[in-house]
């Protein structure tokens, strides 16, 4: 099978810039997915691996006293998965309801200023991907599915370092929620 999906993610940053809070990047992810589907009975396996573009980013700025304004923002440019799913599909054979969980992969900006001095980095990182889903059949061979994922990057080290601040390190813990249409060969 093979298709494409759009949707939404809200990630929750962390980091240890000084005076930090949590923040939130949010953005609208697309992108396509290939797998192979195996059933025998109700119980349907599968491997699918995606790829997707992302628009997830935050952008949070500090007036710090004698040094000015400090801005720390993050950006996740895109992101993919290989996982496996496990589903249940209904006697119909027309609705299946799956979970899945795998290895993610995507690429990290975190970006900060302070003092006139403005530094940013690109990480590739792995991360931990899980989720639940439901898949309709809608035609005889077409699909659409309903699909929310978790992705955990950890901790991202080596970040940015600034003057009179240190580095900065962060982490992201993002949720997706997407919709997604299938042509199975």
């Amino acid at each position: 099978m093979a298709g494409l999906n759009a949707g939404y993610g809200v990630a929750g940053v962390t980091d240890n810039a000084p005076l930090a809070v949590s923040s939130l990047m949010t953005g609208v992810v697309g992108g396509g997915q290939i797998g192979y589907n195996y059933q025998t009975g109700s119980l349907v396996l599968d491997v699918e691996a995606d790829i997707q573009a992302s628009d997830m980013n935050a952008t949070y700025s500090r007036n710090l006293p004698f040094i000015g304004d400090f801005t720390v923002g993050h950006k996740i440019p895109y992101f993919g998965t290989l996982r496996g799913r496990i589903g249940y599909a209904f006697h119909c054979g027309c609705v299946m309801f799956y979970g899945t969980a795998g290895a993610a992969y995507g690429s990290y900006q975190p970006f900060a200023s302070i003092a006139g001095v403005s530094l940013s980095r690109t990480y590739s990182n792995t991360a931990l991907a899980v989720g639940a889903g439901v898949e309709w059949m809608v035609a005889e061979r077409w699909s659409t599915k309903l699909e929310a994922l978790y992705l955990d990057t950890g901790n991202i080290g080596s970040g940015v370092t600034l003057p009179f601040v240190g580095t900065v390190y962060a982490r992201a813990r993002s949720t997706i929620t997407r919709i997604g249409i299938n042509y199975h060969f």
